[in-house]
């Protein structure tokens, strides 16, 4: 079926959810940083000879990892969930697709017999239009009476 080429793996729609969330959670977190900075722009100037600059920077590259692996947690709960609601909405237009399928199949059918019928109605009148030349023809020819006439147009049989 046409509709099932649109699905994706599980795995690879998770994946692909994570990767967005790696590459844009660090420029994400540089904003909340510089706002964060900027906010505290005073008070890092007046105690920036008494701030021990490697404890700060680990503090906060292990303050991002935990942010980062709780978020990534976050991001693959959401994904799994948005998932399922996926692929329920696909095989629900499946189903609608089947359906809509079946009722153009009917349609044709229909059709199909409605032709063949006019078809048959088309012959009846065909034979109806040479009958009714060779009777002109034999008027023609003859130029009969007329009585003769009458008489040989109740021959022909009506359908």
């Amino acid at each position: 079926m046409p509709y099932e080429s649109a699905a994706i793996f599980r795995s690879d729609y998770i994946g692909k959810e994570l990767l967005k969330n790696f590459f844009w959670l660090p420029s994400d977190t540089f904003w909340y940083f510089a706002v964060a900075v900027l906010y505290h722009i005073e008070w890092l100037v007046d105690e920036i000879d008494t701030i021990d600059l490697q404890f700060a920077a680990g503090c906060l590259i292990a303050s991002y990892l935990c942010f980062l692996a709780v978020y990534s947690i976050a991001v693959y709960v959401i994904s799994t969930i948005r998932y399922q609601e996926h692929r329920k909405k696909l095989k629900w237009y499946g189903k609608e697709l089947d359906d809509l399928q079946n009722m153009y199949e009917e349609q044709e059918k229909k059709r199909e017999e409605i032709r063949a019928q006019e078809e048959g109605n088309m012959t009846v009148l065909i034979e109806l239009k040479e009958k009714l030349k060779r009777v002109l023809r034999l008027l023609q020819r003859n130029r009969t009476s007329d009585c003769e006439i009458s008489a040989r147009s109740c021959c022909i049989s009506w359908y």
